[in-house]
């Protein structure tokens, strides 16, 4: 039995002389396998930070599985830039296969509203992703 929940929201942004609409899929949904277990989890979260200023975004993360967290669209070039992506393992004592953190960072540019979008997937894999993250940023 396939279980999908998916919330839409429209949000209308108005940025100095122009007005966007933007329809965001956000919430909380599964996709099953035959099995029963879920393979596909989204989040949606909202930011607000600073013009000028750096910010993290910090996810679990386990790169033994050979999954990691990747950018699934470019960011917006005009309100964002990356700044780095790395894996932070767990404080020692570190096991094998134990699950880190991978810390991306982004710069804020100017003011206004744009989004970023993650996927935990295997680079190499062009099948199922494991998990998408969304994030409605506000640059103020």
């Amino acid at each position: 039995m396939n279980e999908n929940k998916i919330l839409t929201v429209c949000f209308v942004v108005s940025s100095y002389q122009n007005f966007f609409h933007m329809v965001w899929k956000m919430g909380y949904h599964f996709i099953q396998k035959e099995e029963g277990r879920p393979v596909i989890k989204t989040s949606t979260y909202t930011l607000q930070v600073q013009e000028g200023n750096l910010f993290t975004i910090s996810l679990v993360a386990n790169p033994s599985t050979g999954y990691q967290w990747d950018l699934s669209n470019p960011v917006d070039a005009r309100f964002l830039s990356l700044h780095a992506n790395h894996f932070v393992p767990p404080s020692s004592p570190a096991r094998i296969g134990q699950e880190g953190h991978q810390v991306i960072s982004f710069q804020a540019l100017r003011r206004g509203m744009t989004s970023i979008s993650l996927k935990y997937c295997r680079p190499w894999d062009s099948g199922d992703c494991g998990e998408f993250v969304f994030y409605v940023v506000t640059v103020v």
